[in-house]
């Protein structure tokens, strides 16, 4: 009986190691969901104005931020303007928008960066109909990170 399970647990660890996914495969990979919920009135979006920033109004702005932490937007190419005054380092209060190519680009570095080797993209989609807003979601695209 102990042989057979001894080779039982030796077509197992063959099993495993035979199992192992070729170049390409997700089998073995780190993934993540990246959800880019954030959008900016002017950056090109569907919905051309301020989303998942603030709570109410236009425009980021205090009071009417939906965030408690101001985002590092060192790294971005395009930020759009909030209504925030300047920051402490006088640079302009800006914030980031998940529907530019430059934003994703650089948080897939950061993923990267982090040895994640891909993520599904999740966008969220708006569709009016007769005046009824049904708010779903759908994996938008798979980014495999460099």
């Amino acid at each position: 009986m102990k042989f057979i399970i001894n080779i039982l647990f030796a077509f197992a660890i063959i099993g495993q190691i035979l199992a192992v996914s070729p170049v390409g495969d997700v089998v073995g990979k780190v993934s993540v969901g990246y959800q880019g919920w954030f959008a900016a009135k002017g950056d090109n979006s569907p919905m051309n104005h301020w989303v998942h920033w603030l709570k109410s109004g236009n425009i980021p702005s205090p009071g009417h931020q939906k965030f408690e932490i101001w985002p590092d937007v060192s790294e971005y190419t395009h930020t759009y303007q909030s209504g925030f005054a300047n920051l402490g380092n006088g640079q302009p209060a800006k914030l980031f928008s998940s529907w530019d190519d430059q934003t994703v680009d650089t948080h897939m570095k950061w993923l990267a960066e982090n040895n994640i080797d891909n993520a599904a993209i999740q966008r969220l989609v708006f569709v009016i109909i007769s005046m009824v807003r049904f708010n779903f979601s759908i994996i938008h695209i798979i980014y495999r990170i460099p």
